[in-house]
C-alpha cells in the first residue's frame, strides 16, 4: 500500500476514480445510442461523478459521514447504495406499470378493430 489519504489507499482511490470515468463513458454511450432512458442515465451520471469526487477528495466523504452521525464512514457507501437501489426499483416499477397499461389498452383496441373487420367481412 503506497500513500493513503483519508484512510483510503492511493490504489483504491485510482480504482474508484477510473470506475467512475468508465461508468460515466458507458452511460453517455448508452444514452447517445438511445439504449438507456434519460432519467436512469441522469442518476447513473450522478453516481459516476460522486465516485470521482470522493476518489479525489476522500476526506470530504468521511466528513459527510461523521456529520450525519455515522461512526464508520464506509457504512455510508452501503446506505447510499441501498437507497439508490430502492429508488431505481421504484422508478422501474412505475415505468413497468405505465407500459403494462399501454399494452392492455393496445390489446383492447386491436380486439375491437379485429371484431369490427370481422363484422364487415360477414
Amino acid at each position: 500500500m503506497t500513500g493513503t489519504s483519508g484512510g483510503i489507499s492511493s490504489e483504491a482511490r485510482i480504482f474508484m476514480f477510473l470506475s467512475g470515468v468508465i461508468f460515466l463513458l458507458w452511460t453517455i454511450s448508452q444514452l447517445r445510442s438511445r439504449r438507456l432512458l434519460v432519467p436512469v442515465s441522469t442518476s447513473f451520471i450522478g453516481i459516476s461523478l460522486a465516485f470521482m469526487v470522493f476518489a479525489l477528495i476522500p476526506n470530504l466523504f468521511d466528513k459527510v459521514a461523521y456529520d450525519l452521525g455515522i461512526k464508520y464512514p464506509p457504512l455510508l457507501y452501503e446506505i447510499i447504495a441501498y437507497f439508490l437501489l430502492v429508488v431505481l426499483i421504484a422508478n422501474m416499477a412505475s415505468r413497468l406499470s405505465v407500459v403494462d397499461e399501454r399494452c392492455r389498452r393496445l390489446a383492447q383496441e386491436i380486439a375491437l378493430m379485429k371484431n369490427a373487420t370481422d363484422a364487415v367481412e360477414r
